[in-house]
């Protein structure tokens, strides 16, 4: 079976919503799914307001660091039922990279 790779480019929001949906909902369910899970910052560059998120290079960044022959590019809001249709998807097809 091939390995899968879940990548995740995250903020964290200064009302902590997305913190909380993140560290209850999302990351669990990906540590369950994926083989390893890459979770990539804001770039180091700028002042770390909103403003300087740039989520395509962050996912950049952690394609680079994996090590996985399948992807799966996840948001620190997606929905575990989501990822579970992704990673039945990614899993049946063995595709290297398929989007929903």
């Amino acid at each position: 079976m091939p390995k899968l790779s879940a990548l995740v480019a995250y903020r964290a929001t200064e009302d902590g919503h997305r913190d909380e949906a993140w560290r209850r909902r999302v990351l669990p369910y990906l540590t369950l799914v994926a083989d390893e899970v890459i979770v990539e910052a804001p770039a180091p560059a700028g002042d770390g307001s909103p403003d300087d998120f740039n989520k395509p290079a962050a996912i950049n960044r952690a394609r680079a660091r994996a090590t996985g022959d399948v992807l799966l590019v996840a948001d620190a809001a997606t929905h575990p039922g989501d990822v579970g249709a992704m990673v039945r998807l990614l899993r049946r097809e063995h595709q290297p990279a398929v989007a929903m």
